[in-house]
């Protein structure tokens, strides 16, 4: 049973992400304190409300869940499935450049996942959660990540929304 403090995060998360003014919030905590069970439980409430984009779970010693080279394909995948008004850009950029998918990590975040978002019309705002970035292989690759997101958000041009992101820790 979940308790009060989880619940307590969840709302708080929940009410974090209804301000239009927030683009990226980052949960931290010692290992073993529930954070990707709480990611799990905000994920399922998103998708219940029609919010969620997609989610990527890294894991670590998993063949393909601690392999932060495929995080961009598989959230745009996602998108596609999620909001459909993405799934034909994102399909048209991936027949063009049928190699998108395995090029750089800034590349597909920017042709997969920012383009098709910031091109769409009647495109409603979507989240999307990465859960255990250290888990992912390589400490090299979590910093590519790390700083292709913030490239993305900090650019002023990107995507809607304030240029400046302010980064959240919760917890």
């Amino acid at each position: 049973m979940p308790s009060r403090d989880t619940y307590e995060l969840l709302a708080d998360l929940l009410r974090r992400l209804d301000d239009p003014g927030v683009r990226v919030l980052w949960l931290h905590g010692p290992a073993g304190a529930g954070k990707s069970a709480i990611m799990h439980t905000l994920c399922q409430r998103l998708q219940d409300t029609g919010r969620l984009g997609g989610s990527f779970f890294f894991k670590r010693g998993h063949p393909t869940r601690n392999n932060g080279r495929i995080l961009f394909a598989t959230l745009a995948h996602q998108l596609g499935i999620f909001e459909p008004s993405l799934k034909c850009s994102i399909s048209r950029r991936v027949e063009a450049n049928p190699t998108l998918v395995s090029d750089s990590i800034a590349s597909q975040l920017r042709e997969l996942v920012v383009e098709p978002c910031r091109l769409a019309s009647g495109c409603g705002l979507r989240i999307l959660i990465i859960d255990g970035l250290d888990e992912c292989a390589g400490v090299p690759v979590q910093q590519e990540l790390l700083r292709c997101i913030a490239d993305i958000f900090c650019s002023h041009h990107a995507l809607p929304g304030p240029a400046n992101v302010p980064l959240q820790p919760l917890g």
